[in-house]
């Protein structure tokens, strides 16, 4: 029989790691922002256009009822905005205001210094392979839920 070892099961340590990171980075946001809200703003200004609730569901990989609060709550905070797509006019898109890009600029700043201090114990090469590694996990990860389905 197998022995199973929490401290070495990669999806343990990987929910762990990434529920620790994001509770010490939300010090960043946390007096404007809940994580989901700021995770539809990264997304949104990554993106430079507009996004469907879909789009932003998939993205910032929140469900339907936690992303439609986030952007409620966004748009009444007046970060976003919500208009009819021209292409299907049953379908919304969701962009920033002005102030929504003003704000997130405001944070980049804290948000860019809480990551070099998160990564300040790696080299360049260290820092490169992490986000290689990333890469390869998110990617097999999909491919395996895409296997099975």
């Amino acid at each position: 029989m197998t022995t199973f070892n929490l401290n070495t099961f990669i999806p343990y340590l990987i929910t762990l790691t990434g529920a620790a990171v994001s509770d010490a980075f939300s010090s960043v946001y946390q007096d404007k922002l809940t994580n989901p809200q700021w995770r539809v703003v990264c997304h949104l200004m990554q993106a430079q256009s507009p996004l469907t609730p879909k789009q932003l569901c998939d993205k910032a990989m929140l469900d339907k009822s936690t992303a439609s609060r986030a952007v409620g709550d966004l748009q009444r905070m007046r970060w976003v905005e919500v208009r009819p797509c021209l292409q299907d006019r049953r379908a919304r898109q969701v962009s920033l205001t002005a102030l929504g890009q003003q704000e997130f600029a405001a944070m980049l700043p804290s948000a860019l210094a809480w990551q070099t201090q998160l990564l300040a114990e790696f080299d360049e090469q260290e820092k490169a392979v992490l986000l290689t590694l990333l890469a390869k996990l998110e990617q097999q990860a999909l491919a395996i839920k895409k296997a099975h389905q």
